[in-house]
């Protein structure tokens, strides 16, 4: 009996509390940072393509750097709200064995938040738009915790639709189609489809 109760005087995540609230803190203003620095290197790289031009009074990197310019007001408002949360939350001293368990599952959901958009960057050429864009609307909803079936396919065939209307009838660009023979051959008949 005594054993159990010098445990309980000597458990770690008891003594650990307050240090695992404030990295977590710390933690969460990883991605606000992240996309700031995305934002500068892109702006830097926009200079490459600062054209005046004749019929688009801003020139060749005008919408790319309004993009830009949207990133960093919502990475600083991001950062703005996970700052007032924290405060509400160190403001909660007691929590509930359940969530005191489940510390690791956020992190692990943040950064697989972080590297799916860097995955299908990576992969966009090899498999190509039209069949990875589905794919990542599916798994960027899941990933951020909807679970619905209803809302998870009719979110994606939705946002999938009008992307393909957007770049392919409305701006005319011309999309990676994969370079794998599969993803190609479904790319392809997906654009005569569209077509």
């Amino acid at each position: 009996m005594e054993n159990m109760s010098e445990e309980k005087l000597i458990n770690p995540t008891l003594l650990a509390e307050p240090v695992l609230v404030a990295k977590t803190i710390q933690w969460k203003y990883l991605e606000p940072c992240i996309w700031l620095m995305l934002a500068l290197a892109a702006y830097i790289f926009s200079a490459d393509f600062s054209q005046d031009m004749d019929i688009y009074k801003f020139g060749a990197s005008g919408w790319p750097r309004m993009i830009i310019f949207l990133i960093v007001v919502v990475a600083l408002f991001e950062a703005w709200d996970i700052k007032r949360h924290s405060t509400v939350a160190q403001a909660k001293s007691e929590k509930s064995e359940d969530e005191k368990e489940g510390n690791s599952r956020p992190l692990l959901s943040f950064y697989m938040l972080m590297g799916l958009p860097l995955l299908y960057a990576a992969l966009l050429e090899t498999i190509g738009f039209y069949v990875l864009t589905p794919l990542f609307i599916f798994s960027f909803m899941f990933l951020v915790g909807e679970r619905r079936k209803k809302i998870l396919i009719s979110v994606t065939v939705g946002l999938y639709a009008i992307l393909l209307l957007l770049f392919s009838r409305i701006f005319y660009l011309n999309l990676p189609v994969g370079n794998m023979h599969p993803f190609y051959d479904i790319s392809n008949a997906i654009l005569s489809a569209i077509n």
